[in-house]
């Protein structure tokens, strides 16, 4: 029987300066140094599991280095992560702030059924506009890729990040190594319902699944997915 609470975390970790920057130019579409990006994010990989290893984390993992953060705090890293690795999934020139939240509510509504609003209609963003407007406030959305784009399906999905997820799989199990850890560590993978809940409800009905998925990375060959 265990003496003590085991630990863990799951959320982004700070991301190198260096490596912001790459991913700053490839969120962009900007010419980048692709062999820098992957180094960097090799790089950082290792320097995160060692210090989790450090401070005595138990079950550690890559601090989703590579989900391409390409701001000092990126709230699109989500969609930056998901539509590259799905057909079917794409980001349009249409800004974030006229999206349609609403659109996802069931129509005609009954009772106890719940309504989001669009942007314009949230009560604290009318009654605190100009601290959600500020970027430095902490309380709202800078404005980044993602407030210049909106993702929308555009067909059939399916995935397409295999070689993406074997390289990061790869990173994590070498960085494992190198740090000395035995237990094994995870790669926290982002649904796919985090692309946009108004372009999810674009998706046929065999298709509306939300999935998540857990890779547990251990020293030997065997991983195991749980899809929710």
């Amino acid at each position: 029987m265990a003496d003590r609470i085991l630990t863990t975390h799951v959320g982004a970790l700070p991301t190198p300066k260096k490596l912001v920057d790459l991913a700053h130019k490839r969120s962009l579409g900007e010419q980048f140094d692709k062999v820098a990006y992957e180094q960097e994010i090799k790089a950082g990989v290792d320097d995160v599991v060692r210090h989790q290893k450090q401070v005595g984390v138990d079950v550690v993992n890559d601090g989703e280095l590579p989900h391409n953060v390409g701001w000092a705090w990126d709230y699109g890293a989500w969609w930056s992560y998901v539509i590259p690795r799905m057909d079917g999934v794409q980001a349009v020139n249409s800004g974030l702030w006229d999206s349609t939240l609403s659109a996802q509510t069931k129509t005609p509504m009954t009772p106890n059924d719940f309504v989001v609003s669009d942007w314009g209609e949230r009560r604290d963003m009318a009654k605190f506009q100009e601290a959600y407007m500020d970027p430095h406030s902490g309380c709202g959305i800078p404005e980044q890729w993602m407030t210049e784009h909106h993702p929308v399906v555009k067909g059939p999905i399916k995935y397409k990040g295999q070689e993406d997820i074997q390289r990061a799989i790869a990173n994590l199990k070498a960085a494992l190594a190198a740090a000395g850890v035995q237990e094994g560590g995870y790669i926290n993978a982002i649904a796919p319902a985090s692309v946009s809940p108004p372009a999810l409800q674009k998706l046929p009905s065999s298709s509306s699944n939300r999935r998540s998925c857990y890779s547990k990375i251990s020293p030997g060959p065997a991983r195991s997915c749980s899809l929710i």
